[in-house]
C-alpha cells in the first residue's frame, strides 16, 4: 500500500511531498500529501474507483487500480481511507484504528 501510494506522489506529484505521522484519540494518521495543482475537484472523488485515472489523454501507463485495490485492502483490514484536495494539495488520509488490549 505504501509504496503504491509513494509511487504515484513520485510520478504525478508536482513540487512538495510530505509524508506524517500522528496519534489522533484511538488511531494512528498516517498523510501522504503533495502538490497537484492540475487535479480537479472532482477528479479527486473518484480517484479510489478502479480503472479511474486523472490522465485524460491516457498518455501514461496507469490502468488506474492502484489507488482502489489500496482502499480496498484497508477497508478490509477494518481502517479507513480518505482523499482530500485543498487549494491544490492533495491528501490521502489513512486512519489505523489503534488495537486495545485488555490487561488483566
Amino acid at each position: 500500500m505504501f509504496s503504491n501510494l509513494i509511487q504515484n506522489i513520485i510520478k504525478y506529484g508536482e513540487g512538495y511531498v510530505v509524508i506524517s505521522l500522528k496519534r489522533s484519540n484511538d488511531c494512528i494518521v498516517i498523510i501522504f500529501q503533495n502538490a497537484a495543482l492540475n487535479l480537479r475537484d472532482e477528479d479527486a472523488k473518484h480517484l479510489f474507483e478502479r480503472f479511474f485515472t486523472a490522465d485524460r489523454a491516457r498518455t501514461g501507463k496507469s490502468i488506474g487500480i492502484g489507488l482502489a485495490i489500496t482502499k480496498q485492502l484497508v477497508e478490509q483490514m477494518g481502517h479507513e481511507i480518505s482523499v482530500e484536495l485543498v487549494e491544490g494539495n492533495l491528501s490521502i488520509i489513512i486512519k489505523w484504528k489503534c488495537l486495545k488490549y485488555i490487561t488483566e
